[in-house]
């Protein structure tokens, strides 16, 4: 049995979407679980929490932003360690902060509708649904093909901060995202059956539609999505012993099927504390990934830990 961490608060689920595509049909009731810490490669204090998380086999998964200044040391971070089996999935990039940024990989055609006037990503997903669906499509690509070039087993794809969704005005972009994830055979981050608040988030699009898109693609999505959110707000009320509470609470509420609980853990460094006003709360998801508390849950359970690259080989035949 692999190792674990990450949570949510539960909410109730949305029920009706298709549990098909290679989800909760192929689990045969069991409650099986990705374990994915985002935004490897975008701060140096995340890159130090991830390849800890990783090496010490707590985690199953990383998504990696591309565009960002630490993405090579992420990449050199993995050559490290070539006998560890670990997935990586790319965490398309369209935005970045607004001190600390960063701009488009694609360099061979024109990226104007992605970027501001200093040629770097917006802060503000908004603006990215306003963009050239050709500019985006490239960009995908460019992203893709950076981390494969570099020697890294892509496994799957996902989306920073919901980017492509279209969650401001409606206007996504899934459908390139599915063709490339199907040109590129590799599955999606996006849940099949959603909980009330992603619902919620999702007021501008049709949720039963995006599934229906990547079921017509063949190209795989997890059952459930499960994210340990921020409160800024409420750093001080929300400790580390109740972000603990939080993912076990998490751990023994798992349905069957496919689930995908991603977190974002980062070392409490100088940079780290100047760029994000999380930098506590993402203290705190490093801590508990590798709390003993924790892992003795996943064992009492008998919740089985996948991994990505077992929805890619689902979707690819093999």
């Amino acid at each position: 049995m692999l190792k674990l961490g990450e949570a949510r608060w539960m909410t109730p689920e949305v029920d009706g979407l298709n549990e098909t595509n290679n989800g909760l049909e192929q689990s045969g009731g069991e409650r099986q679980l990705i374990v994915t810490a985002d935004d490897f490669g975008m701060l140096h204090g995340a890159n130090e929490a991830i390849g800890d998380l990783m090496t010490g086999r707590f985690i199953t998964s990383t998504s990696l932003m591309i565009p960002c200044p630490w993405a090579l040391d992420a990449v050199r971070i993995a050559a490290r360690h070539p006998n560890i089996d670990f997935d990586f999935g790319v965490h398309l990039t369209f935005t970045s902060g607004v001190y600390y940024n960063w701009g488009p990989v694609h360099r061979a055609g024109s990226t104007n509708s992605l970027v501001n006037e200093y040629g770097r990503f917006p802060a503000d997903s908004r603006q990215v649904e306003r963009a050239d669906p050709d500019q985006i499509r490239a960009e995908i690509a460019a992203q893709l093909e950076w981390a494969l070039a570099r020697g890294i087993d892509v496994t799957h794809v996902d989306d920073h901060l919901c980017s492509l969704l279209g969650l401001y005005t409606g206007r996504h972009f899934m459908d390139i995202v599915f063709d490339l994830c199907a040109a590129f055979g590799l599955p999606f981050r996006f849940p099949k059956v959603l909980q009330d608040e992603q619902r919620a988030m999702m007021a501008q699009i049709d949720p039963a539609e995006i599934v229906r898109m990547a079921e017509n693609k063949g190209v795989a999505l997890p059952d459930r999505m499960i994210i340990l959110p921020y409160y800024p707000q409420q750093m001080e009320q929300v400790g580390y012993e109740h972000t603990k509470r939080a993912v076990i609470d998490t751990l023994r509420q798992l349905r069957p099927g496919v689930t995908e609980l991603i977190c974002h853990p980062a070392a409490d460094t100088a940079e780290t504390k100047a760029v994000l006003d999380t930098w506590q709360l993402r203290r705190y998801e490093w801590d508990v990934f590798r709390d003993e508390e924790v892992q003795d849950v996943i064992r009492s359970e008998g919740i089985r830990l996948i991994k990505w690259r077992d929805l890619r080989d689902r979707q690819r035949g093999v």
